[in-house]
């Protein structure tokens, strides 16, 4: 993946792209107006972080929202970055994903059930999910390689205790089981997540591997260390409504990715 033209993996979409008249997006004649599947689908535009929806674009350039964990300046203003979303947001124009108001309409799974997308990126939670698609033969491939190699965003969640609770005691318990390797042996074995210690993966293999899918896809690059963390930030409630708004616009088609520069001095001045 290029982020100037999006190199075999745009090749790949445009084929994958049939209008209603069935013709495909590399062949001579295609209606981009006129659409019956979509070679990539769309989630949403990512707000921030863009975790299932462009991370593993962008991150592939070699850039990163931050340069450390709980960083205070954002790099939205990277021409990496900007080049990258620039791109992606191009597959609408040329009619290989949906426009942003498209995904009011329905959810990922239920698309592609649909026959309306062929392609779509998400995350290793949903594994069970898709593979009770009925009348779909689905697989899994690992995210684009780009100039930097293949990038993959990992994250786990974090148990919390609200301060206003009236039994922290109970709470903490509770909390302290979910992160023990008894709890995470339960959630390996039920086959819904990948659970959150390394020692548990195994058996979460076992498990989802019994969909059918090949989970590979999401545990390969672990192992070969191409993965990166999802950013751990400071005000992130805000930082997310701000970024949310603006790549809404550029996704949407009413604002350049150029114009995340200026969005990029707002976000920073929420830790001046």
């Amino acid at each position: 993946m290029e982020p100037t033209d999006g190199g075999t993996f745009e090749q790949a979409i445009a084929a994958l792209t049939v209008d209603t008249n069935g013709v495909r997006g590399n062949e001579p004649g295609f209606d981009k107006g006129s659409i019956a599947t979509y070679g990539l689908g769309l989630e949403n535009s990512g707000e921030a972080f863009g975790q299932t929806q462009w991370s593993f674009f962008t991150q592939s350039t070699g850039w990163s929202p931050i340069d450390e964990a709980w960083g205070t300046d954002f790099h939205y203003d990277d021409p990496r970055f900007q080049e990258s979303i620039a791109w992606w947001t191009g597959l609408v124009d040329k009619g290989y994903m949906p426009p942003l108001s498209y995904t009011q309409g329905g959810s990922l799974d239920q698309q592609l059930q649909a026959g309306r997308y062929a392609l779509i990126t998400n995350g290793s939670w949903n594994i069970a999910n898709y593979s009770k698609l009925d009348g779909v033969d689905l697989a899994v491939a690992k995210t684009p390689v780009g100039p930097e190699g293949r990038r993959t965003m990992t994250n786990s969640l974090g148990d919390s205790i609200s301060t206003t609770s009236q039994n922290k005691g109970a709470a903490w318990k509770w909390v302290r089981y979910l992160a023990s390797t008894d709890c995470q042996d339960v959630v390996a074995r039920g086959g819904i997540v990948f659970p959150a210690i390394a020692s548990t993966t195994p058996a979460a293999v076992e498990t989802l591997s019994a969909t059918g899918l090949d989970v590979t896809a999401f545990t390969d690059p672990i192992d070969d260390g191409e993965t990166f963390p999802y950013p751990e930030i400071l005000q992130a409630s805000e930082v997310q409504s701000i970024m949310g708004t603006a790549m809404d616009q550029v996704v949407g088609g009413d604002a350049d990715a150029s114009s995340l520069t200026a969005v990029n001095e707002r976000v920073n001045a929420v830790f001046d």
